[in-house]
C-alpha cells in the first residue's frame, strides 16, 4: 500500500489522484451522501483516517449540475470557504488483503461524471499496488450499465452472490461473503464500519445508472468482478 503524506501533490501513477486527508472529509462526505441513499459515513471516515482513500481531483462541476452550487462543491479540503483550484470530485475507498484489493466504495460527484475520474482511480489503485494480484469489487447483477462499465476496464465477472443487497438498502453493499477478507485490512470494527461498502454505478465513464431508491423491499443479488494485476 502507497503511503504518500496527505495533502500531496497528484502522482505519476494517476494524474489528478492523490491519498485522501482528514480535511477532505466534509466534501467526501457530501459525495457520499449523493452517491448512496443509505450512506455509512463511519465507513468512509475510518478509511481515510486509515490511509484506505484516493480522491480524484477536477476543475468546477459542469454549469447547471447538481454539486455546482448546492453548498457541496469546493476547494480540495476547504468546502464552504470560496477558495478556487482543483476539487475532490470522487473518491475510491479500498482495503488491502494481500493478494488482492478491495474496493469497498467508487463515487463521483454529481456534475463531474463520464469525465473518466472512475477509470482513473482504478487505474490508480493498481498501480498503486503492483504487489497485489487483483483488484475485487460488487455490483448489482442487475446494473448492466456498471457491469460493462467494469468489463470495459478488464474485470471479468467470477460468480453471482445471491441474495447480496439487502431489501431497501439501495446501494451497492459488500457482505457476509467478503467480511472475512476484509477482517484484518484496517477498516471495520464497530458493527458499521465493515458492512454495507459498495461501489457507484455512476463513478462509470460512459454510464449514468441509478443504484436506486431503497422502494423495493426485495433482496438484489450481486456479482463478484476481479481484474488480475500484471
Amino acid at each position: 500500500m502507497s503511503g504518500d503524506p496527505a495533502g500531496a501533490p497528484p502522482d505519476a501513477a494517476g494524474s489528478g489522484i492523490r491519498t485522501a486527508s482528514e480535511a477532505d472529509l466534509p466534501r467526501l462526505l457530501a459525495i457520499q451522501a449523493a452517491a448512496f441513499p443509505d450512506p455509512h459515513r463511519a465507513l468512509l471516515r475510518s478509511g481515510v483516517r486509515a490511509g484506505l482513500a484516493l480522491v480524484a481531483l477536477d476543475g468546477p462541476a459542469a454549469p447547471g449540475e447538481p454539486g455546482e452550487s448546492d453548498g457541496t462543491a469546493g476547494a480540495v479540503g476547504a468546502v464552504g470557504t470560496g477558495v478556487t483550484g482543483p476539487e475532490v470530485v470522487g473518491y475510491a475507498l479500498f482495503t488491502v488483503d494481500e493478494p488482492s484489493v478491495y474496493v469497498a466504495e467508487l463515487a463521483v460527484a454529481p456534475g463531474h461524471r463520464r469525465r473518466g475520474h472512475g477509470g482513473r482511480l482504478l487505474a490508480a489503485l493498481a498501480a498503486r499496488h503492483t504487489g497485489c494480484e487483483r483488484l475485487r469489487l460488487t455490483t448489482r447483477v442487475d446494473n448492466d450499465d456498471a457491469r460493462a462499465f467494469y468489463a470495459s476496464l478488464g474485470f471479468r465477472e467470477v460468480r453471482e452472490l445471491p441474495g447480496y443487497y439487502d431489501g431497501g438498502e439501495g446501494r451497492d453493499g459488500a457482505r457476509d461473503a467478503e467480511r472475512a477478507d476484509r477482517s484484518d485490512t484496517g477498516l471495520g470494527g464497530n458493527g458499521e464500519d465493515d458492512t454495507n461498502a459498495g461501489s457507484d454505478p455512476n463513478a462509470s465513464d460512459d454510464a449514468d445508472a441509478s443504484d436506486g431508491s431503497g422502494e423495493n423491499a426485495e433482496s438484489t443479488d450481486g456479482v463478484l468482478l476481479v481484474r488480475d494485476l500484471e
